[in-house]
Formats: structure tokens, sequence, C-alpha cells
């Protein structure tokens, strides 16, 4: 028995399918996909960088968030001594003044998205 689905504008939709299984791959190409995926990220990002729109985009969030690169969460533009600012990457990005957060650095991002996008491989000099 089949079910006809219709669109919004009323066309008859028709399923096609392409594989009927899914294809199995083992661990070393996945790896490199990855890797590959990543580096494709970083030149895609550098390109955006030249765009001055998307520069503006950038200085708006860092202001929003009222930080710059060396704080966690709680840092206090200004502060002197702040306690929640870091000069080490290695420990980049942990928690903040609340013990939980690890929202770190001019945009606070947490520590699973640095991951995510490679720490500071991705870039950081």
């Amino acid at each position: 028995m089949t079910t006809t689905v219709t669109s919004p504008s009323g066309r008859a939709l028709h399923h096609r399918a392409t594989r009927t299984t899914t294809p199995r791959e083992d661990a070393e190409t996945k790896a490199v996909r990855i890797k590959l995926s990543k580096e494709q990220r970083l030149a895609e990002n550098k390109e955006y960088l030249k765009n001055a729109n998307v520069q503006a985009f950038l200085k708006a969030i860092a202001d929003a968030e009222g930080g710059g690169y060396d704080f966690k969460y709680g840092a206090i533009k200004g502060k002197r001594k702040d306690p929640w600012r870091f000069t080490d990457y290695s420990t980049h990005p942990g928690t903040g003044y609340d013990g939980v957060t690890t929202a770190a650095g001019m945009y606070q991002i947490n520590k699973g998205t640095w991951q995510d996008h490679g720490g500071n491989r991705m870039g950081a000099n």
C-alpha cells in the first residue's frame, strides 16, 4: 500500500531511493575525510575574513561579548590583574568565574566548539 504525499502547491511527491543500504567505510577513510574537512574549513574561513561585512559582523559579536582574546567567562575589560584572564593556550578554554562554563576568548567560544574546530591548530599563532 503506497500513500500519496502532496506538496503545499498540490503536486504529488514521489519517493525515489538511490540506495537501499548505508555504505560502510573503515575508520582511516573517515579520519582522512575529517582532516580534509577541517583544512577546507580553515581555507574557507580565511577567505571569509577578507570580506568587510564579515569583519564588521565579527567585531559586533566581539563587542557584545565584551572580551578580548585572553578573557575567560567573567573577565572584566580594563580590570588589572583579572583572575579570569589566561596567558597560556594549553589551558584554554577553561572554566570561568562560575566554575561551570568554558566560554572564553573574544567570542566566548566554549570547549566543545574549540575542540571541534581543532583548537589552536586552526590558525592561532
